[in-house]
């Protein structure tokens, strides 16, 4: 089952690094599709450079961010699949989860703010 969803939040990157942030992420038998508008994402009041990678995290039983999702940033508009956890299993985003949203630039990964 899809759900498909319009993100109407700008983003704000903070320089946060977080080094050991991994990327990979497990397609899993549901997701939600978020739409991100070219104009909503800003790193430092610019838009990121083309080629950096916007996804989103849950964080797992051990309080880590997870990847269920990103795409390229190509400084247009987005369509992510967020990938949701499967029974039993916490590979996924859960029922009403927050979404953590991240960015790689140049292999750093920041957390998102919200404005």
């Amino acid at each position: 089952m899809i759900m498909r969803s319009i993100l109407c939040i700008i983003f704000v990157f903070n320089f946060n690094i977080l080094l050991s942030q991994e990327w990979d992420f497990d397609i899993t038998d549901s997701n939600m599709t978020i739409q991100v508008s070219s104009d909503v994402v800003f790193i430092d009041g610019l838009e990121p450079p083309i080629g950096s990678l916007l996804g989103a995290f849950f964080v797992d039983n051990d309080n880590n961010f997870i990847c269920a999702g990103y795409q390229e940033w190509t400084g247009e508009q987005l369509a992510i699949a967020l990938w949701a956890s499967e029974a039993g299993l916490n590979n996924g985003f859960s029922p009403e989860e927050n979404i953590n949203w991240f960015i790689q630039v140049d292999g750093q990964s920041y957390q998102s703010s919200t404005a």
